[in-house]
């Protein structure tokens, strides 16, 4: 009898271009503008500079692109900077119901496993939309178990995602794959532990996921043998990552519907560049400023909370209404909510150096506070309840449910196109921007990854910002 992981690869191996319906990549090529113009913009900043440098450190290589940069690395390592470029900012696709980061691990994945083996544009789509569906559907057999293990569920899950779609584009036969997502689940690794501090290890989680898939293909295709009972085994995956016995978990979910259900069209896109948690939350204010709510006027904000998320982006009180970083800010609540409020937006800048100083800003966030709420609709949705207090005594509420960028409460084409040029020109100049987006656009036309590759590397014309960073 077969076991989950040599199913899953035989559906892996079958799926074809042709089964993946228009709509679905579509779909797929604005989320890969969306993976690349964030990791554009992760490669215009010093956490960008901080991934390179150390993967550079773990040895050369001139096999694979690095977005942004014109170096070349190994591919396993090209794939560990490319995922965490994607993640660093918290401006990437989630997918809701299974908590999970798919593009981060995914993109980066796929474009090295790409690079490497030469496989044509078809191929590369439907490798990308192989993932994506594979990550969510580990998210969704046991949703929110691994984080209340402790575990951060994109790291945890994605390297199976990413063995499954090197090994395919490898060329691997569906008994080495198998093998190879069992040596994926030894990689398995994420802990929840920097929502403590904080700590931007985080950002690399899918990163290392995604050089986890490629090394684990690496090792499968040598030889190195994987349990197969990696899903369902007594000591596999679910059982250690989780607090559910693979008994009670539906399990063949891994492979049963792929080809005929299509998770990708369920992918969110971020509008805020900032944990998702926060984002329902940041619709909430944003209305309230729409209809002429001031930060001077505010005496107090409730935030009404899913107790799950209390960990991520309310406790410890203190130092979430007090960041002492950017990337802090990124999952704070009171922080987040009352940038909004002062500025009427939340984009990258707000997360900058000088507004995590500003004192009139974190005087507003101390005023932030929230409460638990057991009623929310979370996991199935990232809700949002907020109410605010003026100083003039009135009390002003909103309520979002479901928070803009996901099917649900779909953000615009054009809204999506103008994140990606904004994002993609702290790096790149106007003119490579463009032929970025012409290259995705026209994906399934291409002869292998090449042509975008060498845009995302060694770009003829770069932003003056970008030029002038690098040439301190």
């Amino acid at each position: 009898m077969s076991t989950i992981a040599e199913r899953l690869a035989e559906r892996a191996l079958s799926l074809s271009y042709e089964d993946i319906p228009e709509e679905v990549l579509e779909q797929a090529k604005l989320h890969l503008l969306d993976a690349l113009g964030v990791a554009l913009a992760a490669a215009s900043v010093e956490s960008g500079e901080e991934i390179v440098r150390a993967a550079r450190s773990l040895g050369a290589g001139e096999e694979g692109t690095v977005i942004g940069a014109y170096e070349r690395l190994p591919v396993p390592s090209a794939a560990l900077v490319n995922g965490t470029l994607i993640h660093g900012l918290e401006y990437d696709d989630t997918h809701t119901g299974s908590i999970i980061h798919a593009s981060s691990v995914v993109v980066p994945s796929v474009l090295a496993a790409a690079e490497e083996y030469a496989v044509d544009g078809k191929e590369l789509l439907t490798a990308l939309v192989l993932g994506w569906e594979t990550i969510i559907r580990l998210g969704l057999v046991a949703p929110g178990a691994f984080q209340a293990r402790g575990f951060h569920t994109t790291g945890v899950c994605g390297g199976f995602a990413s063995a499954l779609v090197a090994g395919r584009l490898a060329g691997l036969s569906a008994q080495r794959l198998a093998s190879a997502l069992g040596i994926a689940g030894s990689m398995a690794s994420g802990l929840f532990e920097y929502v403590v501090g904080g700590a931007s290890v985080k950002s690399v989680h899918p990163g290392w996921a995604a050089h986890s898939g490629i090394v684990a293909t690496r090792l499968a295709r040598s030889g190195i043998s994987g349990p197969k009972t990696v899903f369902e085994g007594r000591f596999g995956f679910y059982s250690n990552y989780t607090d559910r016995a693979p008994e009670e978990l539906p399990l063949h979910d891994l492979y049963r519907d792929v080809g005929e259900r299509w998770y990708t069209t369920e992918l969110s896109y971020k509008p805020y560049p900032c944990c998702h948690f926060n984002h329902a939350f940041l619709d909430c204010a944003a209305q309230l400023v729409s209809e002429g709510l001031k930060a001077e006027d505010v005496e107090e904000v409730v935030c009404r909370v899913a107790p799950e998320i209390v960990p991520v982006v309310c406790e410890p009180r203190e130092a979430k209404a007090s960041p002492q970083s950017g990337y802090e800010a990124r999952f704070s609540l009171p922080y987040s909510v009352a940038a909004m409020l002062r500025h009427g937006e939340v984009g990258l800048d707000t997360f900058s150096r000088d507004n995590v100083a500003d004192r009139s800003l974190l005087g507003l966030a101390q005023r932030v506070r929230y409460e638990p709420d057991p009623d929310t609709r979370y996991p199935e949705t990232f809700p949002g309840s907020l109410e605010v207090t003026t100083r003039g005594g009135d009390v002003l509420s909103r309520d979002v449910e479901v928070n803009r960028g996901g099917p649900r409460n779909p953000m615009p084409e054009e809204e999506i196109l103008r994140k990606f040029r904004d994002n993609a020109r702290r790096t790149l100049g106007t003119r490579d921007v463009e032929r970025v987006l012409r290259t995705v656009q026209s994906l399934e036309e291409a002869d292998g990854p090449r042509s975008l590759c060498e845009l995302l590397r060694a770009a003829e014309e770069r932003s003056p910002a970008f030029e002038m960073r690098s040439n301190r």
